[in-house]
This record gives structure tokens, sequence and C-alpha cells, in this order.
């Protein structure tokens, strides 16, 4: 769930394709070269890996009892993710789109929202701490 290692969308897809479903929707949350104006070089994250592995397994719960799921697989780095790489991967299966469209949606903003993984954003000139979650 956690790693320092590069996430592959295509482990992800895998891990969650079925025959039996119609879909499989995912989003990949990669680190942009700017912020205002300013060239970003990476993002550092950082966990407390227990506690936010624990909510994310929560949020998958809680997705899976609002839609009709087949299987999730989320992953989210930690360390140091250069500009252009992916920081989370999320994939749904589901029997229709609409699900697991749904789900992928809810399952980054809860995680955005709600988990305790913080970020350092490393600018050419500067860094910056982002606001996230307060635990």
């Amino acid at each position: 769930m956690l790693t320092e290692s590069p996430l592959s969308i295509e482990e992800h897809v895998h891990i969650v394709s079925s025959k039996s479903c119609g879909a499989v929707s995912s989003i990949i949350g990669t680190t942009r070269d700017n912020y205002k104006g300013e060239k970003v070089l990476s993002l550092f994250y950082e966990a407390y890996v227990p506690m936010a592995e624990k909510e994310i397994r929560k949020i998958v719960e809680r997705a899976g009892a609002q839609w009709e799921l087949h299987s999730v697989s989320v992953a989210h780095r930690l360390g140091t993710v250069e500009a252009g790489e992916p920081g989370v991967v999320i994939c749904a299966s589901s029997s229709h789109r609409q699900d697991s469209l749904n789900a992928v949606s809810f399952i980054i903003d809860q995680i955005k929202n709600k988990v305790p993984i913080w970020k350092k954003e490393v600018r050419e000139n500067s860094q910056e701490w982002k606001p996230g979650v307060k635990v």
C-alpha cells in the first residue's frame, strides 16, 4: 500500500482485472513540474505508516459498501517522487463503469483529506510542507 518503490499502473490494473468485470477505472496522481510559476523538482512524502494504511483500508471498505466493486488496489509513494512520476495509483474494477469511476474518485478524495501522509514540495528556489491532514 505505501512504498518507496516506483509505482506501476500496469501492475495495479492486473491486480484488479477480472473477466467478470466490464470496467477497470484508475487514477494516477503525478508530481507536477510547476506551482504558481515556480519550477517544482520533486515532492517528498512521509507518513505514519501503520495509521495511514489502516485509514486507507477503511476508505476502501467504505467504497466497497457504497458501490458494487470486484476489486480495489491502492498504492502511495513515500520518499522522493520526481516531477512527472506517479505518487499515487488507485484502480477499481466493477461490472459496470459508473461504480468503479465513482469509487476511484471517492478514494482519492478521501486519501487526500483523511490519511496521515504529508508532502513537502521541493522547488527550484524553495521548499514547503503543504497543508494536509491534521492528526
